[in-house]
Protein backbone atom coordinates (compact mmCIF):
# COMPACT_ATOMS: atom_id res chain seq x y z
CA UNK A 1 0.00 0.00 0.00
CA UNK A 2 0.69 3.67 -1.06
CA UNK A 3 1.04 6.26 1.97
CA UNK A 4 -1.83 8.24 0.41
CA UNK A 5 -3.62 4.53 0.34
CA UNK A 6 -2.35 4.03 4.10
CA UNK A 7 -3.75 7.62 5.20
CA UNK A 8 -6.79 7.44 3.62
CA UNK A 9 -7.77 3.63 5.35
CA UNK A 10 -6.81 4.45 8.86
CA UNK A 11 -7.38 8.36 9.16
CA UNK A 12 -11.10 8.07 9.27
CA UNK A 13 -11.22 5.45 11.66
CA UNK A 14 -8.66 7.91 14.07
CA UNK A 15 -10.70 10.98 13.29
CA UNK A 16 -13.50 9.24 14.69
CA UNK A 17 -12.05 7.84 18.11
CA UNK A 18 -10.32 10.91 18.66
CA UNK A 19 -13.99 12.52 18.26
CA UNK A 20 -15.09 10.23 20.83
CA UNK A 21 -12.14 11.68 23.14
CA UNK A 22 -12.77 14.72 22.78
CA UNK A 23 -9.82 15.68 20.31
CA UNK A 24 -11.77 17.76 18.40
CA UNK A 25 -9.10 19.64 16.93
CA UNK A 26 -6.97 16.53 15.73
CA UNK A 27 -10.18 14.87 14.45
CA UNK A 28 -10.29 18.04 12.37
CA UNK A 29 -6.96 17.97 11.49
CA UNK A 30 -7.03 14.16 10.18
CA UNK A 31 -10.26 15.33 8.21
CA UNK A 32 -8.34 17.63 6.92
CA UNK A 33 -5.13 15.35 5.67
CA UNK A 34 -7.72 13.31 4.29
CA UNK A 35 -9.43 15.92 2.03
CA UNK A 36 -5.99 16.66 0.47
CA UNK A 37 -6.04 13.24 -1.14
CA UNK A 38 -9.44 13.43 -1.99
CA UNK A 39 -11.48 16.49 -1.75
CA UNK A 40 -14.75 14.95 -2.69
CA UNK A 41 -14.83 12.42 -0.29
CA UNK A 42 -18.90 12.85 0.82
CA UNK A 43 -18.00 11.04 3.94
CA UNK A 44 -14.80 12.92 5.57
CA UNK A 45 -16.90 16.47 4.70
CA UNK A 46 -19.46 14.57 7.42
CA UNK A 47 -16.88 13.70 9.87
CA UNK A 48 -15.32 17.03 9.60
CA UNK A 49 -18.60 18.66 10.18
CA UNK A 50 -19.30 16.72 13.29
CA UNK A 51 -15.66 17.45 14.89
CA UNK A 52 -16.34 21.13 13.97
CA UNK A 53 -20.13 21.12 15.17
CA UNK A 54 -18.60 19.23 18.51
CA UNK A 55 -15.87 21.71 18.79
CA UNK A 56 -18.44 24.72 18.85
CA UNK A 57 -18.23 25.94 15.07
CA UNK A 58 -21.96 25.33 14.02
CA UNK A 59 -21.52 27.74 11.12
CA UNK A 60 -18.51 25.98 9.50
CA UNK A 61 -19.74 22.37 10.44
CA UNK A 62 -23.03 23.35 8.79
CA UNK A 63 -20.78 23.64 5.59
CA UNK A 64 -19.23 20.76 5.69
CA UNK A 65 -22.87 19.03 6.14
CA UNK A 66 -24.15 20.38 3.08
CA UNK A 67 -20.90 20.29 0.92
CA UNK A 68 -21.52 15.96 2.23
CA UNK A 69 -24.92 16.08 0.62
CA UNK A 70 -24.60 17.78 -2.51
CA UNK A 71 -21.88 15.16 -3.09
CA UNK A 72 -25.14 12.53 -2.51
CA UNK A 73 -24.54 11.68 1.06
CA UNK A 74 -27.08 10.87 3.30
CA UNK A 75 -24.73 9.68 6.00
CA UNK A 76 -25.96 9.80 9.71
CA UNK A 77 -23.26 8.43 11.59
CA UNK A 78 -23.67 7.24 15.50
CA UNK A 79 -20.40 8.86 17.60
CA UNK A 80 -19.87 8.42 21.01
CA UNK A 81 -20.96 11.67 22.61
CA UNK A 82 -17.20 13.15 22.79
CA UNK A 83 -15.49 14.07 26.19
CA UNK A 84 -16.46 18.38 26.04
CA UNK A 85 -14.24 19.86 28.46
Amino acid sequence: LGEASTVSWCYPDRAVARIGLGQYQAAIADCDLLLKISSEDAAVHYLRGIALERAHNSHQAQKEFALSRNMGSSMRWDLPAGNDR
